[in-house]
Parts: C-alpha cells; sequence; structure tokens
C-alpha cells in the first residue's frame, strides 16, 4: 500500500465527486467541442444558491459569496488537476486536448473513451433506449477482458437479460459454461432451487478463461461484474465465489479471479483498498488502455455502430 494510502481511503469519495465534475467538463466538451474546466463544478455551486441567501442578512450573504468564491477555485484547480492526470494516464488515447483552462475535444479516436464517458454522466439507464448501454457494456468488456488473459483467451457474456446463443436462464448460461470449458457443472447447494435463481445473474455478468496448452483439467479463469450507474459504489461486493460456487459445487480446477469493470473512472482512493473487496478494478482509464491493446484483433467490431449511437444518444437527451 502506498505511504500515503490512508489519506487516499479517507478521501476517495470527495475525490469521486471531482471525477463526476471532470467527467462533465469532458461532455460539454464533447458535446461543443470546446469547454472551460470550470465549467464541471458550475452546476453543483449554483445549484439551489438563491435558496441559500434568502433569509441571510448583507453581512453573511457577502461572507456566503465569499466561501463560494473560495469553493469555486478549489472546485476548478481539483477539476484542472483530474483531467491533467488523465492525460498522464492515458497519452494518445486521450481524446481531448488541455490548452489553459480549456478542454478541447479530439476526433478521430476510436469512439470508446466517448461511449464510457457518456455511460458514466447518463443518469437513468433503466429506461429504454438508453437500457442498451449497460447490455452494451457488458458484451463489450467481456470480449476487452480476454486481453488481461493473453493470446488463446475466450469469454462468455452471461449476465442478465442473455442472448438467445447462451440460453435466458442463468442455469443455461451455466450449462453452456460447461460445455465449453468443462469446469462449470450445474451443482446446485442443496438449499439452492435446482432450476436457479427467479431473475438476476447473482452479480456474474461475464466469465473469461485460458485453457492450458494440454488437455488436462485446469484453466485460468476471470470472473467479471459491470457496474455502469452512480450505484456502482454499492456493488463492490456483490460478486463472490462462495455465492457464484455454490451453484456449481465449485466445479473449477482453480480459484477465478475476479474483475470489477466500470465506465467511471475511479478515484485513487478506491484502488488501495476496494479491490481486496471487488477484485481487478477496470475503470474507464485502463478499459481504454485494454481495448487500445486488442485493437488489432477487431474484437469490438460488432458492437463499435451501437456504442456510437448511444454516445450520440446520451449527447442529444
Amino acid at each position: 500500500m502506498p505511504a500515503d494510502g490512508g489519506e487516499l481511503y479517507k478521501r476517495r469519495h470527495a475525490d469521486q465527486r471531482s471525477m463526476a465534475d471532470a467527467d462533465q467538463a469532458e461532455f460539454l466538451a464533447l458535446k461543443s467541442g470546446a469547454a472551460l474546466v470550470d465549467e464541471g463544478v458550475y452546476d453543483d455551486l449554483v445549484a439551489g444558491a438563491m435558496d441559500d441567501f434568502e433569509h441571510l442578512p448583507d453581512e453573511a450573504i457577502h461572507e456566503e459569496w465569499h466561501g463560494r468564491d473560495l469553493a469555486e477555485d478549489g472546485g476548478t484547480g481539483k477539476i484542472q488537476e483530474l483531467v491533467e492526470q488523465r492525460v498522464a494516464l492515458l497519452g494518445e488515447l486521450y481524446p481531448f486536448r488541455l490548452e489553459g483552462n480549456r478542454l478541447v475535444y479530439v476526433t478521430g479516436s476510436s469512439g470508446m473513451y466517448e461511449f464510457l464517458l457518456a455511460a458514466s454522466v447518463r443518469r437513468d439507464i433503466s429506461s429504454k433506449p438508453f437500457n442498451r448501454i449497460p447490455q452494451v457494456f457488458e458484451r463489450a468488456i467481456s470480449v476487452i477482458s480476454e486481453g488481461l488473459l493473453g493470446p488463446g483467451a475466450k469469454s462468455l457474456h452471461v449476465g442478465s437479460p442473455r442472448d438467445e446463443v447462451v440460453g435466458k436462464s442463468f442455469k443455461a448460461a451455466f450449462e453452456k459454461l460447461h460445455e465449453l470449458t468443462g469446469e462449470w457443472p450445474w451443482r446446485p447447494l442443496e438449499y439452492l432451487p435446482p432450476e436457479g435463481p427467479p431473475g438476476g445473474d447473482d452479480g456474474l455478468d461475464f466469465v473469461a478463461w485460458l485453457s492450458s496448452n494440454d488437455n488436462r483439467p485446469g484453466r485460468l479463469f476471470l470472473i467479471g461484474q459491470c457496474a455502469c450507474g452512480d450505484d456502482w459504489v454499492d456493488k463492490l461486493d456483490e460478486l463472490t465465489l462462495e455465492r457464484i460456487g455454490a451453484w456449481t459445487g465449485h466445479g473449477w480446477q482453480v480459484k477465478p479471479i475476479k474483475i470489477f469493470a466500470t465506465p467511471h473512472v475511479l478515484a485513487g482512493g478506491h484502488f488501495v483498498r476496494d479491490q481486496q473487496r471487488a477484485g481487478l478494478i477496470q475503470d474507464r482509464v485502463r478499459l481504454c488502455r485494454l481495448e487500445d491493446a486488442r485493437r488489432d484483433t477487431n474484437v469490438l467490431a460488432p458492437f463499435k455502430d451501437e456504442m456510437l449511437e448511444l454516445t450520440k444518444l446520451v449527447l442529444r437527451a
């Protein structure tokens, strides 16, 4: 753990709010071609501001406005810092250029960052047609995650709602996995319903695996949880080996490795400890780098058009 890990972890929620402000600045730049970084914090500062001042005397109002000026300066500085951090982390993969305090959208990128940004800023992702955002996200991340395992890796999206080829039920998805790998038998423990849970997916959205180079048992599995909404922090503990293993009788030869994928950019404090809860975190930065490493395989080709259309849909909303 880094020396400042304790402080990072304590301020993770405040830092995450600043991440959302940085996202707003990027989204405005994506929408208009360019934006000032302080536009990301403006809505937070003015929301309800006049109500706050309604019954205050003049002197108190003056002090309150001074405090807000300081807050705005601090918020703007924080957004600038976060944008600079994203530039450093992504380099040419970052689809924006920072010119002083002005953020300029740079066209010609793969569209991956833009889609993940749109998925992050869109609040309602359960109503049609925006409900396709998490569905496309899960399927795209499933194939991108193969890159964590190397050449020859495969994956299967098993989360709800499922594709016809996987089967509509949780049980059918496991049976398909077992057909492909030989290590996901459907053997629910005695206290579980033999037909599987009545709905949902117990937090399991995708499985990726790498087979050994012989015919003997034993594969390396990644099991993934995806979280698009603002409530992603509530899902850090949702996927567990115990819950998933209870449906298979823990049939795998080697315990799988957990992955937690989200389109948001996560504050540094979440990497300090939350990976021990959720598994290896793959946020927007890591997913974009992983997608870039897989670009020559063209694995995202089946999803690219819909990702672009969904990004445009959020921009128009």
